[in-house]
């Protein structure tokens, strides 16, 4: 029979817990962009006043993408010196099979992967809006 980890309920209750406190918080932010969009949509020529605000605005969405990055790239990491998914100390939300050997470092390597990926993505996509963002600028004026 596979080894099983537990799950956490203290740490299952607080992650249900933040993510709804996101969601109270993130509702309103969300309303109050759609708003500004549609008040710059109705007044495309102060895009060359606004354009460093909207980098800002997108620079602050794609930041909680970084710090996902990094920390998926460290839980990788404890997983390949481990050998072991989940690894030892590691809370999770759900009961999990332990997997061990070469599946759990292939997995390491994968959760490394994707930790690579979503933090160059969350820096190069503010930067490529950006610079879209200054041209329309640019050309609008």
């Amino acid at each position: 029979m596979a080894d099983v980890h537990r799950a956490d309920p203290k740490f299952r209750r607080l992650f249900f817990g933040f993510m709804g406190l996101l969601l109270v918080i993130m509702w309103p932010i969300r309303a109050g962009i759609e708003q500004y969009f549609g008040w710059l949509g109705q007044n495309p020529e102060r895009l060359s006043e606004v354009w460093q605000q909207i980098v800002v605005i997108i620079v602050i969405a794609f930041l909680p993408l970084l710090f996902l990055g990094v920390q998926l790239y460290g839980i990788g990491k404890q997983v390949i010196i481990a050998q072991c998914f989940p690894s030892p100390g590691m809370k999770t939300v759900t009961d999990m099979s332990v997997i061990k050997g070469r599946q759990a470092v292939w997995r390491g390597h994968m959760l490394r992967l994707c930790g690579v990926m979503l933090g160059c993505g969350s820096i190069a996509i503010p930067i490529l809006f950006a610079m879209i963002l200054q041209s329309l600028s640019q050309s609008a004026s």
